[in-house]
Protein backbone atom coordinates (compact mmCIF):
# COMPACT_ATOMS: atom_id res chain seq x y z
CA UNK A 1 0.00 0.00 0.00
CA UNK A 2 1.40 3.30 -0.92
CA UNK A 3 1.97 6.39 1.74
CA UNK A 4 0.04 9.50 0.82
CA UNK A 5 3.35 11.30 -0.24
CA UNK A 6 4.42 8.15 -2.22
CA UNK A 7 1.18 8.63 -4.46
CA UNK A 8 1.74 12.67 -4.55
CA UNK A 9 5.01 11.51 -5.80
CA UNK A 10 3.62 9.23 -8.23
CA UNK A 11 1.08 11.45 -9.69
CA UNK A 12 4.09 14.12 -10.22
CA UNK A 13 5.86 11.65 -12.53
CA UNK A 14 2.87 10.42 -14.72
CA UNK A 15 2.44 13.78 -15.11
CA UNK A 16 5.67 14.54 -16.19
CA UNK A 17 5.80 11.42 -18.32
CA UNK A 18 2.51 12.27 -19.97
CA UNK A 19 3.49 15.91 -21.28
CA UNK A 20 6.56 14.45 -22.08
CA UNK A 21 4.58 12.12 -24.15
CA UNK A 22 2.79 15.17 -25.99
CA UNK A 23 6.01 16.84 -26.89
CA UNK A 24 6.97 19.06 -23.93
CA UNK A 25 10.28 18.77 -21.59
CA UNK A 26 8.86 18.53 -18.32
CA UNK A 27 10.58 17.90 -14.88
CA UNK A 28 9.93 17.39 -11.69
CA UNK A 29 11.64 18.69 -8.21
CA UNK A 30 13.72 16.33 -5.76
CA UNK A 31 12.95 18.80 -2.78
CA UNK A 32 9.48 20.53 -2.40
CA UNK A 33 8.98 23.32 -3.68
CA UNK A 34 5.62 25.58 -2.59
CA UNK A 35 3.09 25.66 -5.34
CA UNK A 36 5.19 24.48 -7.99
CA UNK A 37 5.39 20.43 -8.86
CA UNK A 38 6.13 20.24 -12.48
CA UNK A 39 8.11 22.52 -15.00
CA UNK A 40 7.49 22.41 -18.60
CA UNK A 41 8.64 23.54 -21.72
CA UNK A 42 6.14 23.39 -24.64
CA UNK A 43 7.27 22.38 -28.10
CA UNK A 44 6.97 26.53 -29.06
CA UNK A 45 9.22 27.06 -26.21
CA UNK A 46 6.61 28.73 -23.37
CA UNK A 47 7.38 27.55 -19.92
CA UNK A 48 4.57 26.22 -17.43
CA UNK A 49 4.06 25.72 -14.21
CA UNK A 50 2.25 23.08 -12.93
CA UNK A 51 0.56 21.87 -9.38
CA UNK A 52 0.11 18.33 -9.42
CA UNK A 53 -2.98 17.06 -6.56
CA UNK A 54 -3.11 13.38 -6.85
CA UNK A 55 -5.84 11.18 -5.72
CA UNK A 56 -7.01 7.43 -5.69
CA UNK A 57 -10.63 7.70 -4.18
CA UNK A 58 -13.32 10.59 -3.67
CA UNK A 59 -11.44 14.06 -4.86
CA UNK A 60 -8.50 16.48 -4.41
CA UNK A 61 -7.66 17.90 -1.22
CA UNK A 62 -6.66 21.86 -1.76
CA UNK A 63 -5.95 24.53 1.00
CA UNK A 64 -8.92 26.84 1.41
CA UNK A 65 -6.47 29.81 1.13
CA UNK A 66 -5.17 29.20 -2.89
CA UNK A 67 -8.58 30.74 -3.38
CA UNK A 68 -7.23 34.16 -2.10
CA UNK A 69 -4.09 34.02 -4.86
CA UNK A 70 -3.72 36.28 -7.37
CA UNK A 71 -3.90 33.71 -11.01
CA UNK A 72 -1.32 33.37 -13.67
CA UNK A 73 -1.58 32.84 -16.76
CA UNK A 74 1.43 30.30 -17.00
CA UNK A 75 0.31 28.11 -14.11
CA UNK A 76 -1.98 25.18 -14.34
CA UNK A 77 -3.54 22.70 -12.30
CA UNK A 78 -3.20 18.64 -13.35
CA UNK A 79 -5.48 16.57 -11.07
CA UNK A 80 -4.63 13.12 -10.75
CA UNK A 81 -6.62 9.79 -10.08
CA UNK A 82 -4.42 6.96 -9.36
CA UNK A 83 -6.95 3.70 -10.02
CA UNK A 84 -5.85 1.04 -7.17
CA UNK A 85 -6.59 -1.64 -9.75
CA UNK A 86 -3.28 -0.77 -11.99
CA UNK A 87 -4.85 1.17 -14.55
CA UNK A 88 -3.81 4.15 -16.40
CA UNK A 89 -4.06 7.38 -14.30
CA UNK A 90 -6.88 9.52 -15.39
CA UNK A 91 -6.37 13.69 -15.92
CA UNK A 92 -8.16 16.74 -15.23
CA UNK A 93 -5.65 20.09 -16.36
CA UNK A 94 -7.45 23.48 -15.30
CA UNK A 95 -5.74 26.63 -15.64
CA UNK A 96 -5.04 28.60 -12.53
CA UNK A 97 -7.59 31.19 -12.72
CA UNK A 98 -10.20 28.79 -13.60
CA UNK A 99 -9.13 25.92 -10.42
CA UNK A 100 -9.01 29.13 -8.14
CA UNK A 101 -12.46 29.53 -9.25
CA UNK A 102 -13.62 26.60 -8.67
CA UNK A 103 -11.85 26.90 -4.74
CA UNK A 104 -14.24 30.15 -4.44
CA UNK A 105 -17.23 28.31 -5.28
CA UNK A 106 -16.60 25.56 -3.25
CA UNK A 107 -15.24 27.41 -0.61
CA UNK A 108 -18.63 29.64 -0.47
CA UNK A 109 -20.67 26.34 -0.76
CA UNK A 110 -19.34 24.64 2.42
CA UNK A 111 -17.90 28.26 3.92
CA UNK A 112 -19.57 26.83 7.56
CA UNK A 113 -16.87 23.76 7.96
CA UNK A 114 -13.69 26.96 7.83
CA UNK A 115 -12.74 29.53 10.45
CA UNK A 116 -11.03 29.79 13.60
CA UNK A 117 -9.44 26.40 14.95
CA UNK A 118 -11.38 24.63 11.97
CA UNK A 119 -10.11 22.43 8.78
CA UNK A 120 -8.47 24.19 5.86
CA UNK A 121 -8.35 21.64 3.49
CA UNK A 122 -11.50 21.27 0.71
CA UNK A 123 -12.05 18.23 -1.24
CA UNK A 124 -12.52 19.27 -4.56
CA UNK A 125 -14.39 16.12 -6.26
CA UNK A 126 -13.77 15.22 -10.12
CA UNK A 127 -17.82 16.07 -10.93
CA UNK A 128 -17.27 20.01 -10.55
CA UNK A 129 -14.49 19.78 -13.07
CA UNK A 130 -15.89 17.19 -15.33
CA UNK A 131 -15.54 19.23 -18.98
CA UNK A 132 -11.74 19.00 -17.86
CA UNK A 133 -11.13 15.56 -18.55
CA UNK A 134 -8.20 15.42 -19.54
CA UNK A 135 -7.76 18.91 -20.83
CA UNK A 136 -4.30 18.79 -21.70
CA UNK A 137 -5.30 20.86 -24.81
CA UNK A 138 -5.14 23.84 -22.58
CA UNK A 139 -1.81 23.97 -22.25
Amino acid sequence: MRTSHQTGRAGEYYVAAELSRRGFDATTFAGNVPAIDVIAVTPDKRTLFIQVKTQTGSGWLVNVDERLRQPAPDMFWALTLLPKSGESPQYWVVPDGEMRGIIQSRYEAKQHQFGEGKSKWLRIENRFIVDRQPGWECL
